[in-house]
């Protein structure tokens, strides 16, 4: 995306877009969404972004479009991109969002139930670094749930 490009995203989300940074009961949540009457606006905006989502937003007055960005990574680095161009009000709620990012990296994560029969595969199953970044895991931590050391980490739960 251009400068001038990521310029019209931000003067429209701007007047138009929400920034959206909450704590739910699982964990937190991001997002930017931008709802509209104008098809060929969302449409544009969606092309230029390159992600995201459109869907038919229903109101009490006539039937709108609406963009909704909510891939954590994907929130994190167009705010990031779009916070120098925005205004005040829409600068906190970046800062809430940039904020917010580092909570959902250590909290939203795959679950596991270890059972001890299964231990010595699940050791040699994540032997390797990348392994364990998929799963948020530190490798010292690995043995210590496991051999019950600790009774969880990070959504590993031993049973």
């Amino acid at each position: 995306m251009t400068y001038i490009e990521l310029a019209w995203v931000a003067g429209l989300l701007e007047g138009e877009g929400s920034f959206i940074s909450r704590r739910t009961k699982t964990g937190y949540q991001i997002s930017i969404q931008c709802r509209m009457n104008d098809k060929d606006i969302i449409e544009r905006l969606q092309k230029l972004v390159d992600k995201g989502n459109i869907y038919n937003a229903i109101d009490n007055h006539a039937n709108g479009w609406a963009w909704h960005l909510s891939t954590k990574d994907d929130v994190f680095k167009l705010a990031k991109q779009l916070r120098l161009y925005m205004g005040q009000r829409r600068q906190k709620q970046i800062d809430a969002i940039i904020e917010t990012y580092p909570k959902i990296k250590s909290l939203n994560m795959k679950p596991f139930c270890l059972k001890n029969i299964k231990t010595r595969e699940i050791v040699s199953s994540f032997g390797h670094k990348k392994d364990c970044d998929e799963y948020n895991l530190d490798v010292s931590h690995i043995g210590k749930v496991i051999f019950g050391k600790r009774k969880s980490y990070k959504g590993w739960i031993v049973i």
